[in-house]
């Protein structure tokens, strides 16, 4: 049963693909996506157009097989080769361009040149096949990669094998002049700047190169804010943020200038503003107080006339 299948994203570069038709790109890759893991199926025309009925499905059973033949004289990693009167075809090296977990053994032939190593069964003699031509130049392909992987890793070996040197820097004239980090006008306005608001120069130096400042007013308003009172009493913003607010047109409150207030006897005090607050409370409350006192004098009493005056004695 055909698995998930990867598909190079340099296929599509690989000159063998651009010579063939975009029926014969989509047979090349139906034939990737239904091999097995061992990279066998079946490979008779028949069977290939039962195999993708949506590509194939229109096409003859001639027209399938002259895909096949193109297709074959094209892309290097297949071939095709016979076993007992059966046609199959199969990728070479196709365990080291997919990725496969748990592989199953194949059901179908190996071919007659593969080795124990690109497959999981041991298969006997095979009868050869009916192209001979197609064949013969799958496995001079095929001796050919292996050439030119066993030099690859040859090389691979002599540069491992090689000490590698230490590199030493380049100096006297060979040496390269580092450019200038920060343009001079910058710099006239860095050194200027308090240091208690120097913090990120580099960030700074980004912003400055946003604003794109006139480097007189700049300066002009460095100086105003350098006499300022704020910064005389030590409350100086960032660098980055003054750079990003502009605040070189800004017109600050010169240092000297703030306006005093009054202290001690030409202010009244707390205790005092209390005691008025309470004087009047208490001169209203008395006169509430006065109006409700009873003269009891002059209300006579209700027994007053039924009590006879003391005797004397």
């Amino acid at each position: 049963m055909a698995r998930k299948r990867m598909i190079d994203p340099s296929i599509w570069t690989d000159e063998g693909m651009a010579a063939l038709t975009p029926r014969q790109q989509l047979l090349y890759i139906g034939l990737v996506s239904n091999a097995d893991d061992d990279g066998r199926l079946r490979g008779s025309a028949v069977a290939v157009r039962l195999m993708l009925p949506t590509v194939m499905g229109e096409a003859t059973v001639a027209e399938v097989e002259a895909d096949l033949r193109a297709v074959l004289g094209q892309m290097r990693k297949l071939c095709r080769y016979q076993h007992d009167g059966n046609t199959y075809l199969c990728f070479r090296n196709y365990a080291r361009w997919q990725n496969i977990n748990r592989p199953t053994t194949s059901r179908l032939p190996a071919p007659p040149d593969e080795t124990v190593s690109d497959t999981h069964s041991d298969t006997p003699t095979h009868l050869p096949i009916s192209d001979s031509s197609v064949m013969s130049r799958c496995q001079t392909r095929l001796r050919e990669e292996k050439i030119e992987e066993s030099r690859v890793e040859e090389v691979d070996r002599e540069i491992a094998s090689q000490p590698r040197e230490a590199t030493r820097p380049a100096s006297g004239a060979d040496a390269p002049r580092p450019l200038p980090r920060y343009s001079p006008e910058f710099e006239e306005f860095w050194k200027r700047y308090p240091p208690d608001g120097k913090t990120d120069k580099a960030g700074t130096y980004a912003e400055y190169k946003r604003q794109k400042p006139d480097q007189t007013r700049l300066m002009d308003g460095l100086t105003r804010w350098r006499a300022s009172r704020k910064w005389a009493e030590g409350v100086i913003v960032d660098a980055k943020r003054w750079m990003k607010e502009r605040r070189w047109d800004a017109q600050p409150e010169a240092a000297g200038t703030r306006q005093t207030t009054t202290r001690g006897r030409d202010r009244p005090g707390l205790m005092s503003t209390v005691s008025g607050a309470l004087d009047i409370l208490n001169g209203h409350h008395q006169e509430e107080k006065d109006d409700d006192i009873i003269d009891v004098q002059r209300v006579p009493h209700p027994i007053a006339g039924h009590l006879a005056p003391p005797r004397a004695h």
